[in-house]
């Protein structure tokens, strides 16, 4: 009984050693994965799909330029976005149709309408190596504040007689209050002061503003910071006198809410306080006089 148990449990390891060995050996082809049979065949439910290479867009058209006109949009002022393409395919592109989706971060224009027409501007067809350009009147919320905003643009296209394909960017545009500061009242006076008012009469704040004043070789700064708008400010500084009259300059400088610099100037002139008008010695009018009244009575020389 031993040996008839050791020569089944033998006969069945070898048979099992056997069939391990002589199952088909599989390679790795390109596009599948291992465990597939060496004459490349795969079985349908083995099939591997390569999944498309993320966050790469057609190249066939592209955005070459973004302008706004104006250059700095104003809070509820209309502006026009224009955007100019280019068809760097080796085919001619059709259906050209490009759209804002919304603010970068948002599913919707918060803030800026369409004038005129939707979010959607159709092109239609650009030639091999054409270029075009794509405008958009839009228009901001009076209540938007000053700064940067970036749109999400949409810009779909086909070659002829293949699918539609789409490409998604990002451009931005700059949205700022005009500054307008102003000299309310302004006055030189002879004794050598300067003295005035002036005005922030714009919808944004200002920084950095400063006074300087400036009048032969006299020189006068003032810092007054920051100017919240309808503030007002004032100045009154001591040049000094001056023998002659003078020219001077008032200059007030400041940084927008965008940190452009701009400034105000007021030219003026300060009277003189020692003008000296020519005259004739006392004693020379004297001796003329009395030359005068000897002459006339006979008196001698």
């Amino acid at each position: 009984m031993k040996k008839t148990f050791i020569k089944i449990t033998l006969a069945l390891g070898l048979a099992l050693s056997i069939g391990i060995n002589t199952i088909p050996a599989f390679a790795e082809t390109q596009g599948g994965i291992p465990g597939t049979p060496s004459d490349g065949a795969i079985p349908n439910s083995m099939q591997q799909v390569q999944a498309p290479r993320q966050g790469i867009q057609s190249k066939k058209l592209i955005i070459s330029e973004v302008t706004t006109d104006p250059a700095f949009i104003e809070p509820g002022k209309e502006f026009t976005l224009n955007f100019k393409i280019q068809n760097k395919s080796s085919n001619k592109l059709e259906n050209i149709a490009l759209s804002i989706l919304g603010i970068e971060g948002k599913n919707v224009l918060e803030g800026f309408s369409p004038v005129g027409t939707t979010n959607e501007i159709y092109y239609g067809g650009l030639n091999k190596g054409g270029t075009g350009e794509i405008s958009l009147k839009l228009i901001g919320s009076p209540s938007i504040k000053s700064g940067i905003y970036n749109f999400n643009i949409n810009c779909s296209f086909n070659e002829s007689g293949s699918s539609p394909v789409e490409i998604n960017k990002v451009c931005g545009i700059i949205v700022k209050n005009t500054s307008n500061m102003m000299i309310t009242e302004f006055k030189p006076l002879e004794n050598g002061n300067v003295t005035g008012s002036f005005l922030n009469a714009g919808k944004g704040s200002l920084n950095n503003v400063m006074v300087n004043i400036t009048a032969g070789d006299k020189n006068i700064s003032k810092y007054i910071g920051a100017m919240e708008a309808e503030v007002e400010e004032s100045f009154d500084e001591a040049l000094g006198s001056f023998e002659s009259d003078t020219s001077g300059n008032v200059v007030i400088s400041f940084n927008d809410e965008m940190g452009i610099e701009n400034k105000i100037e007021k030219p003026f002139t300060i009277k003189g306080t020692n003008v000296v008008t020519a005259s004739k010695p006392a004693s020379e009018k004297k001796w003329s006089f009395k030359s005068v009244f000897k002459k006339l009575f006979g008196l001698g020389s």
